[in-house]
């Protein structure tokens, strides 16, 4: 009887809060337990589109206009399935609801009202009030389906894990097409047993009334007994400095100073401290090269940031203490694993199987975030060896791209900060592939790509027919590649079809990397890489991170030009030199895969000159028109095997196919150019030329290049010529 009283008292909240606002309009009424749910329709391309939660039916849920009937036959209506439907309510819906949100670019403004989370059944599993909710994300926030932050005014367990909590996060997954990438790596870690990885579950988000897609209702990572389950340093100095009057350090001012490597920090000026700096963990998330919004924050060496999260205010002594331990620890790890002044090793400064584990999984993943933003660093009270923090923001991340250097995922996703760092240390890299033969490498194999289940994780299959039908609402109302930089699959389940694709491929190289290579100072291996029709312009050659060497110096010239038959050779000079600590004996030194021939002088440098080839681009002459750009005999013969045949692999009539049948289908070329990732990545050209794909060819021959339709261009590994 009291969760009757309780029901119903929650469908009249829902009721009042959406029914009056939306009297005027159409609107659905949905029965759930002890009451009614009044959901407006969505209106897309001047369309109304009812987008209805799992709990409703067709023949329970009735449909007004104006507050007279409307028959069900006279509109469009979808159905949700397995998912849970999460209501937010404003308080002041006109003012303060969620255009306000919303519109509000620098994510500062902010809302209050109440949740309601309605199982499948209808049931009411959660209700409470919420003291603040406003957009969240960086990148993500530019999308039209924003992120959320929400702060309850009670401890609640959303997700029914024994894990009760005020913050919450709304992911929109605005980036991800299949919407399961963030979800099926947060259940990975866990699988792999990484520290505080939050949980998650997949929502359909109704907001002041109106359906808003599919979410993905996460922990906000936090230090706490259900987050980092480590000492709260923020409530250790709130309640020190509470004696001396200071009750909000938010604010008191904020300072600069350095510390003893010449390095910016950012401190709480005013602030009652401990007697010890390391009396509280520390909680640090890394920031790239930006400026964190953070009170306190500081930088390394390399010039990278670093937010302090936890305590969110500190003084002058506790900021030099965290920023100098996190530079003397990257110190260790730059020297191989041993500091060069103090002699501590990698294993006094870090927790080597956490790091090694939260590496793997950045590293498949092709997580271009990892350890540059969104990554976790904590320092336990008391110690001074570092942790891992929980995973985070893997949106970007598992995906298949058209582009030579990483198509399959065939190249370390790094060259540079901490994870080649990491690779460089021989026990890191020794670990990673030991936790790769025996743990993460069968859950792929098995789970992800098989029909097993973990304790947490299921199949790619599973995890996209799971959220099925909301997904199929939530493509009624979001592009899902708005966003993207990278090229997607024409539909669903094609993107899916690449997601495993790319899965595979890259546990395959991946797998043979970790047991093939190590940290040794005589195995350099030097890659040479290249960017689409700019090869003298853009060049870049660098060590892979396992070698123990740095290159130091490199100079390129062209030595012929493309032809029709040959691509265009170049020589590139360069000097490389040991890692800190070591001298070269007799190194085997590779360039892209290939051994060659070095001399070494008296200052310990070794010299290499390497011969190699411009695939980007060679003449393709087609009725007095270059097709150069965007055509590539041995590629497209490659591709189209059948058609090769058809034609004899005479490289005329494969031309001729091309710009006759294989253009107007949007056929690849070469390995560059694809008009389907040139319209994604340039909307206003849909609009200007639409599906005629033999226009993207054409124009972006004349103009395109220039105008930067490619934008972030494509990169490429040239191959070595030894003859």
């Amino acid at each position: 009887m009291k969760w009757m009283k309780r029901a119903m008292l929650i469908a009249a909240v829902l009721c009042c809060a959406l029914g009056a606002a939306f009297a005027e309009e159409l609107v659905a009424h949905v029965p759930l337990a002890g009451g009614t749910a009044e959901i407006r329709a969505s209106i897309v391309d001047g369309e109304a589109w009812f987008l209805l939660p799992s709990f409703a039916s067709e023949d329970t849920v009735t449909y007004t206009l104006d507050g007279q009937p409307v028959s069900a036959d006279d509109v469009n209506t979808m159905f949700s399935q397995n998912l849970r439907a999460l209501f937010l309510i404003s308080d002041d819906p006109a003012n303060q609801g969620r255009a306000y949100i919303d519109g509000n670019a620098a994510r500062s403004a902010f809302a209050t009202g109440r949740m309601v989370m309605v199982d499948e059944n209808g049931a009411v599993d959660h209700t409470a009030g919420i003291d603040m909710l406003r957009g969240r994300g960086n990148s993500t926030w530019v999308a039209d389906k924003k992120p959320y932050h929400l702060k309850l005014d009670a401890r609640t367990d959303l997700l029914d894990i024994g894990q009760p909590s005020r913050k919450w996060v709304l992911l929109a997954d605005a980036i991800d097409a299949s919407l399961i990438r963030n979800i099926m790596t947060l259940d990975l870690a866990r699988e792999l047993g990484i520290a505080s990885t939050p949980h998650a579950e997949h929502v359909d988000l109704y907001y002041d009334g109106e359906y808003r897609g599919t979410y993905l209702l996460c922990e906000k990572i936090e230090v706490g007994e259900f987050g980092v389950d480590e000492l709260d340093y923020d409530e250790l100095l709130k309640r020190l400095n509470r004696t001396i009057g200071n009750y909000d350090l938010d604010a008191l001012p904020t300072a600069e100073a350095l510390n003893r490597f010449e390095n910016r920090l950012y401190y709480t000026d005013g602030m009652v401290e401990p007697t010890l700096p390391s009396s509280g963990a520390y909680f640090v998330e890394t920031e790239g090269n930006a400026t964190p919004d953070d009170r306190c924050w500081f930088t390394l060496s390399d010039t990278s940031a670093y937010a302090l999260k936890n305590p969110e205010n500190a003084t002058a002594r506790m900021m030099t203490y965290i920023s100098e331990r996190l530079e003397e620890a990257r110190e260790t790890l730059v020297y191989g694993g041993v500091h060069p002044q103090t002699g501590r090793t990698v294993e006094e400064d870090f927790d080597v199987d956490g790091f090694a584990r939260v590496a793997l999984l950045h590293e498949l993943a092709y997580n271009p975030d990892s350890y540059e933003r969104s990554s976790f660093f904590v320092l336990p009270a008391g110690e001074t060896r570092f942790e891992t923090g929980p995973i985070w923001d893997f949106d970007l991340s598992w995906r298949y791209r058209t582009n030579l250097a990483n198509a399959g995922g065939h190249e370390l996703q790094k060259m540079e900060g901490w994870l080649p760092d990491f690779y460089g240390v021989d026990a890191v890299w020794t670990r990673m592939g030991e936790i790769w033969r025996d743990e993460l490498y069968p859950l792929v194999r098995d789970v992800l790509l098989g029909d097993e289940e973990g304790v947490h994780l299921r199949s790619i299959d599973d995890y996209a027919a799971h959220i099925e039908a909301s997904r199929l609402m939530n493509d009624v109302l979001w592009d899902t590649h708005e966003l993207t930089r990278l090229v997607y699959g024409a539909d669903y389940e094609e993107e899916i079809a690449l997601l495993k694709r790319y899965l595979t491929e890259r546990s395959e190289w991946f797998g043979e990397q970790l047991a093939t290579r190590k940290a040794d100072p005589e195995q350099v291996d030097i890659r040479i890489q290249a960017e689409f029709l700019a090869f003298g312009d853009y060049l870049t050659v660098t060590a892979y991170p396992w070698s123990r060497a740095e290159v130091v110096w490199f100079d390129r010239q062209q030595l012929s030009e493309a032809t029709e038959e040959y691509h265009a050779c170049w020589q590139v000079d360069m000097a490389i030199q040991p890692a800190p600590g070591h001298t070269f004996e007799e190194p085997e030194i590779t360039v892209n895969g290939v051994p060659l021939d070095y001399w070494i002088t008296e200052d310990g440098l070794a010299y290499v000159t390497a011969y190699v080839q411009d695939l980007s681009y060679r003449p393709a002459e087609y009725y007095g028109e270059d097709m150069g750009m965007v055509f590539d005999f041995d590629y497209y013969a490659a591709q189209h095997p059948d058609v090769a045949e058809e034609c004899g692999y005479d490289p005329e009539l494969l031309l001729e196919y091309f710009c006759d049948e294989g253009m107007y289908e949007g056929h690849m070329g070469n390995a560059f150019f694809n008009p389907i990732e040139v319209a994604h990545k340039n909307p206003y050209l849909v609009e200007m030329i639409g599906e005629d794909w033999w226009t993207y060819y054409t124009e972006f021959i004349y103009y395109g290049y220039e105008e930067g339709w490619l934008k972030d261009g494509k990169t490429f590994l040239p191959p070595v010529v030894t003859e």
